[in-house]
C-alpha cells in the first residue's frame, strides 16, 4: 500500500479513490488528524494512478470524475 496524495477536503479524497476504483485500481482513503490520506493498494498502479491525480488536481469537479 503506497500513499498517493493527501487532501485537506475530505470529499475530494472520496471522490478520487472513487475515480480511481471505476478503473480498477483498488484504492482507500484513511484520516489522520485533520486530512485524508489517499492509499493505492498495488505498485502496479502507483504511476497510472499519480497520472490521474495530477489530471484530477486540475479540476477535480469534472462530469468524469463527479460521474464515478
Amino acid at each position: 500500500m503506497r500513499e498517493l496524495h493527501t487532501f485537506t477536503d475530505e470529499r475530494l479524497a472520496r471522490r478520487l479513490v472513487s475515480v480511481l476504483q471505476s478503473r480498477s485500481m483498488p484504492a482507500e482513503v484513511t484520516q489522520e488528524d485533520n486530512s485524508w490520506v489517499v492509499w493505492v493498494l498495488s505498485d502496479d498502479h502507483r504511476e497510472p494512478a499519480r497520472s490521474i491525480l495530477a489530471e484530477f488536481r486540475q479540476n477535480p469537479e469534472a462530469p468524469e470524475y463527479l460521474a464515478a
